[in-house]
């Protein structure tokens, strides 16, 4: 296992999936003191709004080494977690959607031609459906499951999203393939 060191995620990239009215309402919420951004469960503290950058930048350098060649694969387990926060909504947990927010990363900086986000969880990611809805820039597919008994909640507590990014370089079709970052968010 390699750790990358991490950086915060410019508010750029967090403009790539979610608009500027949602990054200064989470921003300038938690800069006021409060404590409840939605409606009872999405909890920040003053530090909220530095670590969900901080998780986003470690999406995004996760991309970076698997673009780049650095690593095969990587694996993100960060918090808070992202698939519920709608493009202008902060929601479930949930302040930045961080697999969208990488999407649009990979296909922007690293010219990725398409992504799939298969979100498996024990319900819905609404937020990276709500983002990429009305493009064809980006697939999402979910897994979920109506039932939730202890023994599968343990499991799917820990939701996991994979980004599957194709990359296509222009000067050789030869060279293409598929780079896996798996999210645990």
């Amino acid at each position: 296992m390699q750790h990358l060191l991490i950086d915060r995620a410019s508010e750029e990239w967090i403009l790539k999936a979610h608009s500027f009215e949602h990054l200064k309402f989470v921003q300038e919420s938690i800069e006021c003191g409060k404590t409840v951004l939605d409606q009872g469960d999405t909890h920040v503290s003053r530090d909220s709004y530095d670590v969900a950058l901080l998780a986003a930048g470690g999406v995004l350098a996760a991309i970076d080494a698997v673009m780049n060649g650095i690593l095969q694969n990587a694996f993100c387990a960060v918090r808070p977690p992202g698939h519920h926060a709608e493009k202008s909504v902060p929601m479930g947990f949930c302040l930045f959607n961080n697999v969208a927010i990488g999407a649009r990363y990979a296909q922007i900086a690293h010219g990725a031609k398409r992504v799939a986000i298969i979100d498996w969880d024990v319900h819905h990611g609404n937020g990276t459906q709500n983002i990429f809805t009305m493009t064809h820039q980006c697939s999402t597919s979910a897994r979920t499951s109506i039932r939730s008994i202890p023994e599968q909640e343990a499991v799917t507590s820990a939701a996991v999203r994979w980004l599957r990014i194709h990359t296509q370089h222009s000067n050789d079709s030869r060279k293409r393939g598929n780079r896996i970052l798996e999210c645990v968010s």
